[in-house]
């Protein structure tokens, strides 16, 4: 499994996790196509679609969003390999020792991934993602890495023996997202074998402090992983539950500055709406609690296990 490299390269247009205003996609497609060249955009974590309006559409290669600049900065400001070697310890005590093969769906810049190849020597380890630039630093990491959409994985039916997927189905927003990746995690399982993911993930930032009483009103009233939903889908896949794990999020205690810049800078968008000036006035909010510097308690996320039946 390699990234693939073919044909003149597109120009990727990526807006990082950030609110974007409406219009800005349909400005740089068209800035894009007016020098003759293809324009890749995909859904995501900032819910960008498609513009079948514009000459030309979105249409000529594979959908992704270019975090070149977001994974440079990624691991570090996301509690770097702690919080990864938490991850990829609970994630590998919920995979029998007998798995010879496991796909990490989403693995970003592999971080997780290359823990758990390190952690286990015997086990192969795989990774995809649909951002190049993640990929890529994935790539570098643990080297079998394919660019690829979670909901169409480029592996047949039955080819491995485990799957992860760590904080990718919270940023699914997508109509039928999640149930298309569980379902595609089934169908890529050997029979008997294992798929392990985090559920509730943004649930578990709620620690109960002051920053997460601000942060209530504007909270989104349907998360898209939560445990009963994974579950029904799972069922829907031939995937039962078997176990669950939890790990420490080294690094995520947020002070109120840090979560005053994420809101401004739009880091929140799977966890909160804020319309208009909804963001500006939540960080004014932030910057005048006590402690600003501060770090806030740490989250705890939760990981469960399915087997596939058969």
């Amino acid at each position: 499994m390699a990234i693939p490299d073919a044909g003149t390269p597109p120009v990727h247009v990526g807006f990082g996790s950030m609110w974007v205003p409406k219009g800005n996609t349909r400005v740089a497609v068209e800035a894009i196509h007016a020098q003759g060249c293809r324009a890749p955009i995909s859904r995501g974590w900032v819910d960008l679609a498609f513009c079948p309006s514009i000459p030309g559409g979105c249409p000529t290669v594979a959908l992704m969003l270019d975090y070149d600049a977001e994974a440079a900065a990624y691991d570090a400001t996301r509690g770097g390999v702690p919080r990864a070697e938490a991850a990829a310890r609970a994630l590998l005590g919920l995979v029998p020792e007998s798995a010879r093969t496991l796909l990490d769906i989403g693995c970003g810049t592999g971080l997780v991934t290359e823990r758990m190849a390190l952690a286990r020597p015997a086990l192969r380890v795989l990774g995809t993602d649909a951002s190049y630039g993640m990929a890529r630093f994935a790539r570098q990491r643990i080297g079998a890495v394919a660019l690829a959409d979670a909901r169409r994985l480029p592996l047949p039916a039955a080819a491995v023996d485990a799957v992860g997927t760590v904080w990718l189905l919270h940023l699914l927003r997508g109509a039928g997202d999640v149930r298309a990746v569980v379902s595609e995690a089934g169908r890529v399982l050997r029979p008997g074998g294992v798929f392990v993911t985090t559920v509730d993930k943004d649930a578990a930032h709620d620690v109960g402090s002051d920053i997460d009483e601000l942060f209530a009103p504007y909270l989104r009233p349907s998360p898209s992983d939560p445990e009963e939903l994974v579950v029904a889908y799972g069922a829907e896949a031939g995937l039962d539950v078997v176990g669950e794990n939890r790990f420490l999020g080294h690094g995520q205690g947020r002070t109120p500055q840090r979560a005053a810049r994420e809101v401004r800078a739009g880091h929140f968008v799977s966890r909160l709406e804020l319309p208009g000036a909804a963001a500006d006035d939540l960080a004014a909010a932030l910057l005048a609690l006590p402690e600003p510097d501060r770090p806030r308690r740490e989250p705890e996320y939760r990981l469960l296990a399915f087997r596939r039946r058969g």
